[in-house]
């Protein structure tokens, strides 16, 4: 006579215990002996498959922890952002620029701002200027930064010019109006990071 005395699950598997009476096996028992032996390998294999599984993931997942940690904080979509440009000029190695945001409305929403203004709606050329926060910020202007401008205060996009930010401050500070304007043109400042890493001349026909 056999008694099952017991039957334990852990990590490493099944194990079954069996004490056999002193009589002799019968061919019932022997079955299910076999069946259990079947069913501890089985358990087993699956066992080891997900351990392998387990590995993989953990692979993975410090893979894409790794990949978040190295990118940059600021890597996220640059800021476009209309301005006015009240000074240039440098300071402990690096430009500045003192800004003051504007807000550039066409179409519906530049004829509601001058209704609202009481300026003339919809306003010419269908565009208008919101300057009601006269708030300035003085930016960083990152290395390398280019300046587009465009030939004139008004702008003349069939006469586009690439300047460096020194150019740039020099065009502003001048004393010759051929060159001046510049201080009076609206601008969008491309900011990354919290540097202006591009400035490029508004057309305004």
């Amino acid at each position: 006579m056999i008694a099952l005395l017991a039957a334990l699950l852990t990590g490493a598997g099944v194990f079954v215990w069996v004490n056999a009476s002193s009589g002799a096996r019968n061919t019932a028992n022997d079955a299910l002996l076999t069946e259990l032996r079947q069913q501890l390998q089985s358990m087993q294999s699956q066992l080891t498959r997900t351990k392998a599984e387990l590995e993989a993931l953990k692979k993975t997942g410090a893979g894409a922890a790794a990949g978040a940690a190295a990118k940059p904080a600021d890597a996220a979509s640059a800021d476009k952002q209309y301005s006015l440009i009240k000074k240039v000029y440098a300071k402990s190695g690096t430009w500045y620029v003192t800004a003051d945001y504007l807000q550039f409305l066409t179409g519906k929403a530049a004829a509601d701002a001058a209704t609202a203004h009481g300026d003339e709606s919809p306003p010419p050329n269908d565009y208008y200027i919101l300057n009601d926060n006269r708030q300035l910020r003085e930016l960083p202007v990152a290395v390398g930064a280019n300046v587009k401008i465009m030939g004139g205060t008004g702008g003349d996009p069939g006469h586009p010019r690439n300047q460096t930010i020194s150019e740039f401050h020099d065009s502003y500070v001048s004393s010759n109006s051929d060159r001046n304007w510049v201080k009076d043109g609206v601008y969008i400042l491309t900011i990354e990071g919290g540097k202006v890493t591009a400035i490029e001349q508004q057309f305004l026909p």
